[in-house]
């Protein structure tokens, strides 16, 4: 039998199509693409939810909740998902309560609430389970995949979208769909730190909720983020098993450092891509895998993907980027489907790595933070996420750069990628908590160097130390950049100022 037809035989379009995802509906869909999942009632909504995707509900009287997904609490890692939910939905009342519960747990879940003064649905840190939402004939629906309700609803994706969004970026890897727009004019994005209420579909922000403040000394803020680390990672392997994704970089590092007490539950892997400048992302995890026994597969290319496995990546991506379906299929092919996989780049909240300061925070500017400052869709996209963020410094004392990575960054490019991969295995961030979040905004610039800064030493003289002997080119800060670039960085700042 060829490796192709062993592939077909695995890939089931029909039953894996949608993995892990939920929509939830003011009506009672009739649709064969919804034939395999799990159907009920909730208050006054209709839910249907794909078999892989996790899920709890409970309800009492008139209020309902479900949990979309998986919670990670550091303060009773012995408690699973029913129990964090029970904990949830028995101690507050509100919405507002109920949001303010899950602000120091980890996991990746979007949470339905319902009580007699409307429904309301909100997701995780960085909005890696990803809520979408659409009124079309005057139905309401929810869901964690746009393509799903673009499916059930047969949207097409518009000219206007077509030609000024993806013709011109649509292939950059580092491109997402920008603000809260989606690939259908039809469906729309809920940004992370936003809830949404189902009945009148607004949008209102929730986070942050306390005023950033810069403390004296921020040892105990190193404290707290390695006690909420080792709490999270200790509930996450009471539960699962995992795959940790593996580099030459700094954040899988410290991922590793934190998986020491679980390394028989936990299988090391590095993706094959084809790269010569990142040579060290191979050489370097086989060193350290090497020198400390880990059980380490390095996942090597297996050709091109078949036809059946290009049509259900695309059914899970939003860009159907070239890059992420070879990656995919690498992953595909290779991985113990069910672990979850440990990432890394929610990390990146705690350091500070923006080249780019968008000095009059104008939707222009705030474009250039990405590979789209010259495309007028991304720029009116961003106008809008900008209109609903620029209090937030104000009132907070929190940057837009980094509002912007965890909002439009992680929150919808990450979140994208994260979709991408649903049929092959969920996803483990760390860092994905609104309490780390705060704490890491909290810390001073010269904590969030990029490089080995002294966060991250903290964490790692802290879980293994001995990680330190095999080194790593991103330990160290850039090169300092030549005069001339800093001269036209300079002359850009002069520029905005006289303008």
């Amino acid at each position: 039998m060829s490796k192709d037809t062993i592939l077909y035989e695995k890939i089931n379009i029909t039953k894996m199509a949608y993995s892990r995802q939920f929509i939830v509906c003011d009506y009672k869909i009739e649709n064969h693409l919804l034939s395999s999942f799990v159907t009920f009632n909730c208050g006054d909504y209709y839910t249907y939810i794909h078999p892989t995707c996790e899920f709890e509900r409970l309800s009492s009287g008139n209020r309902h909740i479900i949990l979309f997904g998986y919670l990670l609490n550091a303060s009773n890692p012995l408690m699973d998902n029913n129990g964090n939910l029970k904990l949830i939905f028995e101690n507050n009342q509100t919405i507002d309560e109920i949001i303010k519960a899950t602000h120091k747990m980890c996991g990746r879940w979007a949470i339905f609430y319902q009580d007699i003064n409307g429904a309301y649905l909100f997701n995780d840190a960085s909005g890696l389970k990803q809520v979408f939402f659409s009124k079309i004939e005057g139905k309401k629906a929810f869901s964690s995949s746009e393509n799903l309700i673009a499916d059930i609803f047969n949207l097409k994706i518009s000219t206007n979208v077509r030609m000024n969004f993806l013709k011109p970026l649509g292939k950059h890897i580092g491109v997402w769909w920008p603000g809260i727009e989606t690939p259908f004019e039809e469906v729309k994005a809920l940004i992370p730190d936003f809830f949404i209420n189902l009945r009148t579909l607004d949008t209102i922000r929730f986070w942050p909720e306390k005023k950033v403040v810069i403390p004296k000394s921020s040892f105990e803020i190193f404290n707290k983020i390695d006690t909420l680390l080792k709490g999270y990672y200790k509930s996450l392997f009471n539960n699962y098993n995992a795959v940790l994704g593996l580099t030459g970089g700094l954040d899988s590092r410290v991922n590793l450092a934190y998986c020491k007490p679980y390394l028989s539950k936990v299988n090391c892997s590095t993706f094959y891509y084809d790269s010569d400048t990142n040579e060290e992302d191979f050489r370097i995890p086989l060193k350290i895998a090497e020198a400390y026994s880990l059980n380490y597969t390095l996942f090597k290319p297996v050709g091109v993907p078949t036809i059946e496995f290009t049509e259900l990546f695309n059914k899970n991506s939003s860009l159907k980027n070239d890059f992420f379906l070879n990656y995919n299929y690498v992953g595909f092919c290779n991985m113990t489907h069910g672990s979850k996989f440990i990432g890394g780049v929610v990390n990146e909240v705690a350091r500070s790595k923006y080249w780019y300061r968008p000095y009059n925070y104008k939707p222009k500017d705030i474009s250039n933070l990405t590979f789209m400052g010259e495309n007028n869709f991304s720029v009116k996209a961003f106008e809008i996420w900008l209109k609903m963020s620029k209090n937030v410094k104000r009132d907070f004392n929190i940057s837009i750069e980094d509002l912007f990575l965890i909002e439009q960054k992680l929150g919808r490019w990450h979140g994208m990628l994260r979709a991408e991969s649903d049929f092959i295995h969920d996803t483990f961030e760390p860092f994905n908590s609104r309490e780390i979040f705060y704490l890491a905004l909290c810390l001073p610039k010269k904590h969030r160097a990029k490089g080995l800064n002294e966060l991250n030493i903290f964490l790692l003289n802290h879980n293994w130390p001995e990680l330190f002997e095999i080194p790593s080119p991103s330990f160290y800060k850039p090169k300092k950049k030549p005069l001339y670039e800093r001269m036209k960085e300079i002359a850009k700042v002069l520029y905005y100022l006289i303008k």
